[in-house]
């Protein structure tokens, strides 16, 4: 893949809303990337990740995880697979995988294994929460709901800087009850010691920022994550909870 074709994908991907535990001001830290870009989640066997990471270089100073998404068809019995991959990455930078195969979903060994594979290699866990979406019946939004997974809420840490990637329905203030189990698991983490990130998501990521500070408001109801720079875009969506 010629670099500059890398780069793009890159810029196209690294669009999404993310909020980062920071103890002290956010304008003081800087911004974080998170490479993973379709064309590479797709041909991960075949790339050469020496090459890879060259290519993404020039972020080096700016770079967060590396994440890594599983295809659905990736269960258990590729495990041993997933292990050898995850053995011959290069030292130095952080991973995490998402899982989207039912096996880890079912609180059964194959979870466990997973999990502890994850932990051996002291790779994060990509929890990915759909269940508001999955509950909306809006018709706009039945090719998101059909392109998202549907399984179980796995709430685990296998390393130092688990990932959350919440999809909620059209309305931020309809999936709150789903929402409301992720405040007190962020700041249990953080009271470990970890650094949790949490992607907002909107149906299509319109209103995706202002659901990430409608969030932000409730996490930092309970745990000291620092304040948010303003929004530099005009508010587009008041009033997100009653």
């Amino acid at each position: 893949m010629p670099t500059a074709t890398l780069r793009r994908a890159l810029v196209g991907r690294l669009e999404k809303c993310q909020l980062a535990h920071t103890p002290s001001k956010p304008s003081a830290q800087p911004v974080r990337f998170w490479p993973s870009p379709g064309g590479v989640r797709r041909t991960a066997t075949r790339i050469d990740w020496p090459i890879l990471l060259g290519r993404i270089e020039p972020l080096a100073p700016k770079l967060g995880t590396l994440m890594l998404q599983l295809p659905p068809r990736a269960g258990a019995p590729q495990l041993p697979r997933l292990a050898r991959f995850l053995g011959a990455l290069p030292r130095g930078y952080r991973y995490a995988v998402e899982l989207r195969h039912e096996d880890f979903y079912r609180g059964g060994p194959e979870e466990d294994a997973a999990m502890d594979l994850l932990r051996a290699h002291a790779v994060d866990l990509v929890m990915m929460d759909t269940r508001a979406l999955h509950t909306s019946k809006s018709l706009a939004f039945a090719d998101v709901r059909a392109r998202k997974p549907n399984f179980p809420v796995v709430v685990r840490a296998t390393a130092a800087a688990p990932i959350v990637r919440f999809v909620p329905q059209e309305s931020l203030a309809a999936s709150r009850p789903f929402l409301d189990l992720w405040p007190p698991a962020l700041a249990r983490w953080i009271g470990e010691g970890k650094r949790p990130f949490f992607f907002m998501h909107s149906p299509d990521d319109t209103l995706a920022p202002e659901n990430a500070y409608a969030f932000h408001a409730l996490l930092r109801a309970i745990v000291d994550v620092g304040d948010l720079p303003a929004w530099p875009g005009a508010p587009r969506q008041l009033g997100l909870f009653p």
